[in-house]
Parts: C-alpha cells; structure tokens; sequence
C-alpha cells in the first residue's frame, strides 16, 4: 500500500525518508518551487503551478485560472507511471492546508485506498480533489 504524506514549504525543504518515493510539489503561478534536500531514496519530481481556488476569475484586469481537467491529467500520469516503483508518495503546498491534502486524497481514493484522514486534518480544495476523480474515473 503506498502512503500518502502532505507536506507545507516549510517541511518540505527539510524532509528525510528512506523510502522510494515521489514528489509532487504545488505552488502558486508566480512563485518558485522550494529546494528539496538531495536524497537517494526520491524516484522523481513533479512541480505543477495552480491557484488555491474553486473556480477561474478576473480581478483588476488579471485572469486566476481553476485547477484544470489538463493539470489533474498530468498529476495522475505522473503517479500512475511511478506507483508500481514507489512506496510513499509526497505532497506539499505552501501551507499544506488545501491543495496539496486534495490531490493526496484524490490519488489515494483513485488508488482505492482510505482518504478520510485529509479530510478530518486539513481542508482540501474540493474543486482540486473533484477534478482528479473525475479525471481518475475516465
């Protein structure tokens, strides 16, 4: 059973685990990635840019995209070409709050696994984890 951890910027840049495992790592567009430690034990790395909101708007004249069917297209090929070879699965967001406990529940849920605890401990974004279901039950 692969495990899935979230973590925020913070941990992120100081985590240690032995395990084979993969990242992907969520940031605003506009912002840089944070620097993760050099480890052996890290198969790959996906770094994916999208806002922490329900739908796209427009304020003072700046587009905010959603989280696309695309993007959630890209996280579940990324998992799905590294699930067999991984043991843990690593998440992280800014503040490890909303998006990043979204896509961990959506992929453990698309993997058939128990994902009650990313919604008793954090506040997913459900518009994020409703698109890689959807996208996951193609």
């Amino acid at each position: 059973m692969i495990q899935f951890i979230v973590l925020n910027e913070e941990e992120i840049k100081k985590y240690n685990i032995a395990e084979k495992h993969i990242v992907i790592s969520i940031t605003s567009p506009g912002y840089k990635h944070p620097e993760l430690p050099s480890l052996e034990s890290r198969v790959a790395v996906l770094q994916i840019k999208f806002h922490d909101i329900d739908k796209s708007f427009v304020s003072k004249g700046k587009t905010y995209p959603a989280f696309t069917k695309e993007q959630a297209e890209i996280i579940l090929d990324f998992f799905d070409n590294y699930k067999s070879k991984i043991n843990s699965v690593i998440v992280n967001c800014e503040v490890g709050v909303c998006r990043s406990p979204a896509v961990a529940a959506g992929l453990a849920k698309a993997n058939g696994q128990d994902n009650n605890k990313f919604f008793k401990y954090y506040c997913p974004n459900m518009h994020v984890y409703s698109k890689i279901l959807e996208v996951a039950n193609r």
